[in-house]
């Protein structure tokens, strides 16, 4: 028996171009840490990096379509999580089903790399309390620097200064070696993540499955990114090339071209909300599959849940990272004399930047008056507790403190880069009521206040949702 390869290939060509819903191509925009077995991005022992999974989408993907499907359920009154569970279940798979979707990725191989100069995680390694600099360092960078002021500068000062927040928090240890550090400075940098894409169904789903579906992975990419520390700016990434094959998908394919074409926060935003509604209405008439809308409850939704303004709130804004103080730091010119690229540069500021939006040392800064305690920033996540014991904590039994763990409500997601020093940045966040019920805030001097997050979560939210917003514009 003749077997003729040439129509098995035809045959399976056509059965794949019969299955095949989009193809996606993206490419990381922001630094990117994707955590390995001891959730880091590199391992020094194996010399191998941490690669961009499946694993990696799925997650975050599920976790979307559940907030779609949650929203709607929400605003029509429905108030039925099960039935938002049967169809996330239905579409996404569970333990007792496969998933309706097929999500192939292929990853262009690219390197990590450390965001300081290697000069610069020399120096940590061997710095206590002050920067230690030896002099033929500061011979070469005599021109560009302040020997006197360098030779002033703390550690954890230069620390702060030129990381940002959430990856020098893991610089702080003292003791650690210059291996440690480095690992701990691995990052896929702008660029050098080059996904693609293809989405395939395993049987036939309906048209607003399909738009429910695809709408959360797109949102995924673009709005929540890939990574630890994506609520604060790390991991994003932007769609450089969409096709859709089925006509349910097709309508994207317009909107994805208006976010990568919009040049101010107006049309970029615009466009953002579009693609939103038009997963969301698809979700809505699959809620109603069966069953009667009730209308919009009066009471928050019980999970982070993707709805109109009453409990889901996005804002884009231009941010613009340039330093406008009249004098800069000295930390900035070290880097440069030890070999940090102008790009690599523009990058650590945005990232700054977005991370200090979250800081409420810097909120407090935008409050013309303020008492005890406030700006009370809860609602960014916990554990929010400091070294001094301060902070907030959930109240446990006995009047014991425990700091407790709940991702922030609010997060900031670059979308575009507009010029070296200006992005078009998205601030979203979700109100719901899944926080424990009581948090204590513990101050300086033995100040201590009980937080009733029922009563406060709508006025925390809103108020830290417009100073992030605030800050970031200025």
């Amino acid at each position: 028996m003749k077997i003729e390869l040439s129509k098995i290939n035809s045959e399976v060509e056509e059965i794949t171009r019969k299955n095949l819903i989009s193809e996606i191509s993206l490419t990381n925009s922001t630094l990117t840490r994707l955590g390995g077995y001891n959730a880091e991005a590199y391992s020094s022992e194996l010399e191998l990096a941490e690669l961009f999974r499946t694993q990696s989408i799925k997650g975050v993907w599920r976790w979307w379509v559940r907030a779609i499907l949650s929203g709607a359920a929400w605003e029509m009154g429905a108030g039925n999580s099960k039935k938002v569970v049967e169809i996330t279940e239905r579409i996404m798979g569970s333990t007792k089903r496969a998933s309706r979707l097929i999500l192939k990725l292929t990853l262009t191989p690219s390197d990590t790399e450390t965001v300081l100069p290697k000069e610069a995680i020399t120096i940590l390694a061997n710095s206590d309390e002050y920067l230690k600099i030896d002099e033929n360092t500061l011979r070469k960078c005599e021109s560009k620097i302040n020997s006197s002021k360098v030779r002033e500068l703390k550690r954890n000062s230069f620390i702060s200064d030129t990381l940002p927040p959430r990856l020098g928090l893991l610089m702080r240890d003292k003791d650690m070696n210059e291996k440690e550090l480095n690992e701990k400075l691995q990052v896929y940098k702008p660029g050098s993540l080059k996904v693609h894409i293809q989405l395939r169904s395993r049987d036939k789903l309906s048209e607003d499955e399909l738009r429910v579906a695809y709408g959360a992975l797109l949102l995924a990419m673009i709005l929540h990114g890939v990574g630890s520390m994506t609520k604060r700016g790390f991991g994003h990434f932007q769609i450089r090339n969409l096709k859709c094959f089925e006509n349910a998908v097709k309508i994207y394919e317009e909107f994805v071209t208006q976010i990568n074409q919009a040049v101010n926060e107006k049309t970029e935003e615009e466009a953002l909300r579009k693609l939103i509604q038009t997963a969301t209405d698809s979700a809505k008439r699959l809620i109603n599959e069966g069953s009667s809308s009730k209308g919009l409850t009066n009471e928050l939704p019980s999970t982070p849940s993707l709805t109109s303004e009453q409990a889901f709130r996005l804002s884009v804004v231009r941010v613009n990272v340039w330093d406008k103080s009249r004098q800069e730091r000295e930390s900035w010119k070290l880097l440069r004399c030890l070999g940090l690229k102008t790009e690599d540069e523009a990058q650590l500021k945005l990232l700054i930047k977005l991370g200090r939006a979250t800081m409420k040392s810097e909120l407090r800064k935008m409050c013309t008056s303020v008492s005890s305690g406030e700006p009370h920033t809860w609602v960014l996540g916990l554990p929010r507790a400091y070294v001094k014991k301060t902070g907030y904590f959930l109240t446990a039994n006995q009047g014991q403190h425990d700091a407790g763990r709940r991702p922030s409500s609010i997060s900031v997601a670059p979308l575009k880069k507009l010029t070296d020093y200006d992005w078009l940045v998205a601030v979203y966040g979700y109100l719901s009521s899944d926080w424990p019920r009581q948090i204590s805030w513990v101050g300086g001097r033995g100040r201590e206040k009980v937080i009733d997050t029922n009563e406060k979560i709508k006025q925390s939210f809103n108020s830290i949702f417009d100073l992030i917003e605030g800050y970031l514009k200025g």
